[in-house]
């Protein structure tokens, strides 16, 4: 119906010890489902060093995903984080790069 607003359901689990994180979600929106997996591994306590990676597959009318992987760290209250996104949907393009700078209080 024209005008209603849709449901969104959202189911998701989350293991995070001190050396590991592991998360995995399921989204579900009108006739989309998503499907979102990622961990972050910490390697180095000194710097807070971390690699990250992940994957979103899209269902429905929409099939398709994204695979992304990076890492972090922090000097002295500075984060410093870099990604790089490869979408399955998007042909004859890379990828994409995301870097970002932010200071912990």
């Amino acid at each position: 119906e024209a005008g209603k607003m849709p449901r969104t359901l959202k189911v998701g689990l989350l293991v995070d010890t001190e050396t590991y994180l592991v998360e995995a979600d399921v989204l579900h929106q009108g006739d989309q489902t998503k499907v979102l997996m990622g961990f972050e591994l910490k390697v180095a306590s000194y710097y807070d060093f971390r690699f990250r990676g992940g994957t979103t597959q899209l269902t429905g009318d929409y099939e398709g995903g994204e695979f992304s992987g990076g890492f972090g760290f922090t000097v002295k209250g500075i984060a410093i984080d870099y990604a790089f996104l490869y979408s399955t949907q998007i042909k004859r393009v890379g990828g994409s790069h995301k870097f970002s700078l932010g200071y912990k209080f």
